[in-house]
């Protein structure tokens, strides 16, 4: 975000000579790459979420396996004490 922030500001001030066109196109250059940025930590966000519930389940399953070796008795037993 801070890179974002400084890429604009810089941006800001290159354009204060530049013509009306250049700054138009400049602003939605940064518009633009400031919408891919929030897409990608979004994606990010969402991979991330899954697979913090992937490990939780994979996590369940194993604790179920160890509970049921120790008790000697089925996967399926153990997972419902």
């Amino acid at each position: 975000m801070r890179i974002l922030t400084l890429a604009t500001l810089t941006a800001g001030l290159a354009l204060v000579g530049c013509s009306e066109r250049t700054q138009d196109n400049a602003e939605e250059m940064v518009e633009s790459a400031a919408a891919d940025a929030a897409a990608n930590t979004e994606q990010v966000l969402e991979e991330g979420a899954e697979a913090a519930g992937n490990a939780a389940e994979n996590l369940d399953q194993e604790a179920a396996e160890a509970e049921a070796d120790v008790q000697n008795e089925p996967t399926a037993e153990a997972q419902v004490d």
